[in-house]
Order: structure tokens, then C-alpha cells, then sequence
């Protein structure tokens, strides 16, 4: 972290902080932490998360006691203004990126609200069994900044195990706390590259063929979809705005990524838009 994150923690005496000399991304960070961790129980979660339960871990650990087969539990997410977050559904498949990518998602949800069995939940908060985390060799570095979350949960589902979204469980999510320092077009445009590449490496690893080309499509031209949206507006309003800078820079890295092949792991897991990624 660029700013007193890591000061301000060390003066805690009964934390311990795990430091880094570089930002290798968020996976690696989650990585180095439960290396230096030792109770069966992980609970992970990001530093802008706050838990009013007192009685949080207590309820987890009594749901992984109860289910053998439970693999990862995780809480409803709220945002400051008290609405739930977008932080559960379905794995990427052909009917599932259409419904994102379309924004059809909004009038069709597809899981993404679903109170119990989901297939992914988000990496903001969750819990899992360190013993898993180990089977399934922990977080994915690749990714370097989001989707590393699906990924795991794919390995846990290949597992055996089950992932679970408890509503009777809920955190406070103060979105981009730690990107405060980044300006909103620059984070927004590192947001775009960084998802759409998290998606395009997943499926390039767990996914068929054809549908790594089908979510390529699909990202691409929804990318050139709203850069060509944001610039009638821009037009129209007779000044440029964030989000149409920020898809002008973005679309040449989204481009590239089209053309690339991403199922052979041979590539920069750090490669960004911007010479600093978005410290998390």
C-alpha cells in the first residue's frame, strides 16, 4: 500500500503484519498471508471490510464443524448506502457472459443473489478450510487483480466441496478504499483491463475452446460499445468525460488481449495500461 496502512497497523501490538517490498497482486498477497498462518480456519478478507457481529467467527466455525463437505462460506456484502453487493453467481459459461456482457443480468440474476449454494463468491470476505486451501495449491498468481476468486472456487468445486453464501451473515464493503489516491478514470480504465483479462485467463484454463472465443467476442465488442456510447455523449454534452477516456485507453489493452493467447501461461501476470497496477 502507497499510503500509512502498514504504519498504522504495526502499532497494534496483538497483529502481526506480513510486509512486501512489491505489489505482486492480490492472489500473491492472500498467498503469503496463509503461509504465515496457522489455524485451520482461514478468513480472509479485504481492509475495508467491517464486521459489527461479534459472534462472526463463531458462526463460521460452527457451520465448517457441522459440514464436512463445506468448503467455503462467505457473508451478504452491503455497501455504504445499505444496498446488497453483486458478490455471489454463476462460473463463466456461454449463457452467463451473454447475460453480463448484454447487461441482461440486471432483469435476469442467474445466481447472483442466491442465498445458499452458489458457485463462486466474491474474494472481498470469505472463509475456507486451510487443509483445502493446500489441496487446491491456494490463489492462482496469474490473475494479479480480480476473478482469482472464481478461479478458487472452480478448484474447490473440483474438490468435492461445497460453497455456501449465508444470509444471516452480512459485512460492511467500503468500495476502492485503497485506491482513493487513483484518479477515477485511471482506476476505472485499470478495472476494465484487469476484469476483462481475469475472465478471458479463466476460461483460457477451465473452459472449452469455443467458449474462450465466445467471452473474446464479447468483450471486445462490448468494449467498443460503450468507448463509441461514451463519445456521442461526450459530443452531445460538448465535453469529454471520465468514462470515455477511460474506455479510449482501456479498448487498445482489450484489443491486445483479443489476439493474445492466453492458454499458455507463458505471459506477464503484471503486464498493465499503467506502470503502477492499483494497489489493494
Amino acid at each position: 500500500s502507497q499510503d500509512r496502512t502498514a504504519e498504522i497497523v504495526r502499532s497494534f501490538s496483538d497483529v502481526r503484519l506480513i510486509e512486501s517490498s512489491e505489489n505482486r497482486g492480490y492472489g500473491a498477497g492472500l498467498n503469503m498471508g496463509v503461509s504465515n498462518a496457522r489455524a485451520e480456519l482461514l478468513v480472509l478478507l479485504n481492509p475495508d471490510i467491517t464486521i459489527s457481529d461479534s459472534r462472526f467467527i463463531e458462526k463460521l466455525v460452527e457451520q465448517f464443524e457441522q459440514d464436512p463437505r463445506l468448503g467455503v462460506v462467505a457473508p451478504i456484502i452491503y455497501g455504504p448506502k445499505g444496498t446488497s453487493l453483486y458478490s455471489a453467481g454463476r462460473l463463466p459459461s456461454f449463457l452467463s457472459e451473454f447475460l453480463t456482457y448484454s447487461r441482461l443480468f440486471q432483469w435476469v440474476p442467474f445466481g447472483r443473489y442466491s442465498d445458499k449454494h452458489v458457485d463462486w463468491v466474491s474474494g472481498t470476505v470469505f472463509a475456507t478450510r486451510r487443509s483445502l486451501w493446500e489441496q487446491v495449491h491456494g490463489m492462482d498468481e496469474h490473475y494479479f487483480l480480480y476473478v482469482e476468486d472464481m478461479d478458487y472456487c472452480e478448484r474447490v468445486h473440483g474438490a468435492g466441496f461445497r460453497i455456501v453464501r449465508d444470509s444471516h451473515l452480512s459485512v460492511l464493503h467500503v468500495q476502492s478504499a485503497s485506491t482513493r489516491q487513483n484518479s477515477r478514470q485511471r482506476f476505472f480504465s485499470q478495472v476494465l483491463f484487469w476484469d476483462t483479462r481475469g475472465v478471458l485467463y479463466f476460461c483460457s484454463q477451465h473452459r472449452s475452446r469455443t467458449l474462450y472465443a465466445w467471452v473474446k467476442f464479447l468483450a471486445l465488442v462490448w468494449m467498443c460499445l460503450q468507448f463509441l456510447r461514451f463519445t456521442v455523449q461526450s459530443v452531445v454534452d460538448g465535453a469529454a468525460s471520465r468514462e470515455q477516456a477511460a474506455f479510449q485507453h482501456a479498448l487498445p489493452w482489450v484489443w491486445r488481449l483479443s489476439y493474445t493467447n492466453l492458454r499458455k501461461r507463458n505471459f506477464n501476470p503484471k503486464e498493465t495500461p499503467y506502470e503502477n497496477p492499483p494497489h489493494q
